[in-house]
């Protein structure tokens, strides 16, 4: 991106358009920032303002505002307007129109909107001083409602594009409902503007709701419907989209607590087919096997979906053949499909069989039953033969499952495996009996107080899963463990495979009367992965002392030997890591990029004040993210704000920050700071 000035030398011009622009309420002067392309600006002050220069909007209309009065003060016609003209437009730093057109901007600081003069040719100067916008104006009434859209109705389609796009969904429906002069202008707008839309928990009435489905439809490839509250409202979607197809739809995600009309949405369905290449139906624990969606008439009539995700734990598949025969897949038929979600209550071997045979170019398969058949999985692999990720999440309490069972599997070329079981038997049967490398690899599994004795019984076959040949170029491993599994297989693994680069321990699934410990071995095996990228802990930590002296050793590796840049922390509930500079050796670790602290009991106010002076002058540090941490206030913010070289700040559930201090926080390289759910913000 570059700058340049213009002869006001107040002004900064962007000469480039303008990728992505993020305003956030603040109270003092706005100050801009570049990176890569993106820029990311505080809302303006409430007495500050902005100016639109650009050719193609000077060609058109616009309407000069005064904010506080929502009454436009005069029209001007750019066709008669001189080249050094330029235009004001006053703007409220709590409305819609905060957000600017993608074109040439420039950002004028100071205490009060500078009043510049419109000279169109043949046109007396306009006199307009623009009022101060109030913050605590309220919109009272409708009638309100209706001036304020329509004023902003009037102004070009790039602007109302944009306002469009960084609007809420609720903002988006009352704009369209209340005026009268959107509904037209909506139709003029980009591509860009509609092309996703998420209807979510609307109380639009059912009318309105169908006239905006018909004034953006030409423009949605990617449409969303979820959690609506009454069952009507997806009546009215699905029955819109039968009579005014969505002609450019390519993703359909659905999201129900009350899902039945089962014909309905496959009648929907149809109408979309053709351009339909990723369909999302997420009804958990809804209705009975009546209410299941028949997959093979999903495939039949969608010729180019790619992506099927279908999650209902309330239903099986499979099981009444004869009672459903819509489900039965026919074996002739042939599907697209390249990634397939399933996370139901059962589905049959069979039925599972005929979904697989029908789809012979699926790389991705994700399988998450309450119960399965113990054969399961030797099917997959016989019939997935170019399936390179493959998740089968199977839970632990299933009283179903034969833990004495072999699963033999055939040759398919899986390179990626996220596969969660109770009993090592499953995991050696699965990962010996097939030909590809395996590169990531989660054996994260939920343990109880007897699980430590279930291990001990269980050591022998624990130590044949290390033995496993193609564990040896894996490159991302979780796991969950505790200090047995860690001495006969975590760490015989890690030496196993030194190009690991990431590493996450889940312990969140221990009882909490285990802990992680970090032994000198476990150490040691540690500081030596020379490709280690990535290291998160997860759950309760104890024995402070070597976690320490982890962190030191890897803080003295040389620039040229540090490979770590990543460092997670979360869930850490047993306030072990308040002890002995543990945070603080993260600052020495010179090849450092990201820092993730979430959820940390006790956590160490000097600590992380002494952390942020060390990262301070860090050569690395580009990102930090802080989830629940309570000494986080807006002087801890403008510590972590002044770190030369931040660029993104994460902030989420934090309620000791302010807008004041967001105010204060836009300072050196930070050009990007998120905020979720904090409470003043």
């Amino acid at each position: 991106m570059t700058i340049s000035n213009s002869s006001n030398k107040n002004n900064d011009i962007i000469d480039n358009t303008i990728s992505t622009l993020s305003i956030v309420d603040v109270k003092e002067t706005p100050r801009l920032n570049y990176n890569n392309n993106v820029l990311l600006n505080r809302r303006p002050k409430n007495n500050d303002a902005i100016d639109a220069t650009s050719n193609d909007i000077m060609k058109k209309q616009l309407t000069i505002l005064d904010t506080q009065s929502t009454k436009p003060s005069s029209l001007v016609n750019f066709n008669q307007v001189q080249q050094n003209t330029n235009v004001k437009i006053p703007i409220a730093p709590s409305q819609p129109l905060s957000y600017l057109p993608k074109t040439e901007l420039s950002m004028l600081p100071g205490n009060s909107y500078p009043c510049r003069q419109i000279n169109p040719i043949g046109i007396q100067p306009i006199n307009h001083q623009p009022l101060f916008y109030n913050p605590s104006h309220v919109w009272k009434n409708e009638n309100d409602d209706q001036q304020r859209f329509d004023i902003i109705g009037g102004l070009p389609c790039e602007i109302i594009d944009l306002i469009i796009q960084k609007l809420n969904i609720k903002d988006k429906f009352k704009t369209l409902d209340v005026s009268n002069v959107w509904r037209h202008k909506i139709s003029a707008c980009s591509n860009v503007g509609w092309s996703k839309l998420e209807l979510r928990e609307c109380d639009v009435d059912k009318s309105k709701l169908g006239m905006i489905l018909q004034q953006i439809g030409f423009h949605v490839t990617s449409l969303g419907v979820c959690y609506f509250q009454e069952p009507g409202y997806y009546d009215t979607v699905f029955d819109e989209m039968s009579n005014h197809p969505l002609e450019k739809l390519e993703e359909f995600i659905v999201e129900c607590s009350d899902f039945q009309n089962i014909p309905r949405f496959i009648n929907t369905i149809s109408h979309v087919a053709k351009t339909l290449k990723v369909l999302e139906i997420k009804a958990p624990w809804v209705g009975n096997d009546r209410y299941a969606i028949p997959l093979k008439t999903i495939l039949t009539i969608c010729p180019c979906l790619k992506t099927l995700r279908y999650r209902n734990f309330a239903i099986t598949l499979g099981c009444h053949p004869t009672e459903e025969e819509q489900h039965i897949i026919p074996s002739n038929m042939t599907s697209c499909l390249t990634t397939l979600d399933i996370e139901i209550k059962y589905i049959t071997t069979v039925y599972l069989e005929q979904l697989l045979a029908v789809s012979p170019h699926l790389t991705h398969l994700n399988l998450i039953l309450m119960e399965w058949e113990a054969d399961i999985v030797d099917r997959i692999h016989h019939q997935c033969k170019n399936l390179q990720q493959f998740c089968f999440n199977l839970t632990p309490y299933n009283e179903s499952y034969d833990k004495d069972s072999v699963l033999s599997t055939g040759g398919s070329g899986i390179r990626d495996v996220s596969i969660k079981m109770t009993y090592p038997n499953q995991f050696v049967s699965f990962l010996t009996n097939h030909s590809t490398t395996i590169r990531t690899l989660d054996l994260s599994f939920s343990m109880d107080d007897d699980f430590e004795d279930q291990i001990i019984e269980l050591q022998d076959e624990w130590r044949m899963l290390r033995d496993v040949c193609h564990l040896s170029e894996l490159r991302s491993f979780t796991v969950t463990m505790n200090n047995i599994l860690c001495e006969i297989l975590v760490i015989p693994l890690l030496q196993k495979a030194p190009h690991i680069h990431t590493l996450r321990f889940c312990d969140t699934l221990l009882p909490m009367t285990q802990t992680l410990q970090m032994t000198p071995e476990l150490r040691m095996t540690l500081v030596h992965l020379q490709h280690l990228k990535k290291l998160a802990f997860s759950g309760n930590l104890s024995n402070h002392q070597e976690i320490q002296q982890l962190f030191r050793m890897l803080a003295n590796k040389t620039r040229k030997d540090s490979t770590l840049e990543e460092i997670e922390f979360s869930c850490i509930l047993n306030g072990e890591l308040r002890m002995n500079g543990v945070l603080e050796l993260l600052g020495d670790i010179p090849s450092l990029s990201s820092i993730l602290l979430s959820n940390i009991n006790y956590f160490p106010v000097q600590e992380m004040i002494r952390l942020c002076e060390k990262l301070h002058h860090h050569p690395s540090i580009r990102s930090i993210r802080l989830c629940r941490i309570d000494c986080i206030d807006d002087t801890m913010l403008d510590r972590l704000a002044a770190i030369k070289g931040l660029e993104r700040l994460t902030l989420e559930y934090m309620s000791n920050i302010t807008r004041y201090g967001l105010n204060t926080a836009f300072k050196g390289s930070l050009v990007k700071i998120i905020t979720k759910k904090c409470k003043h913000i």
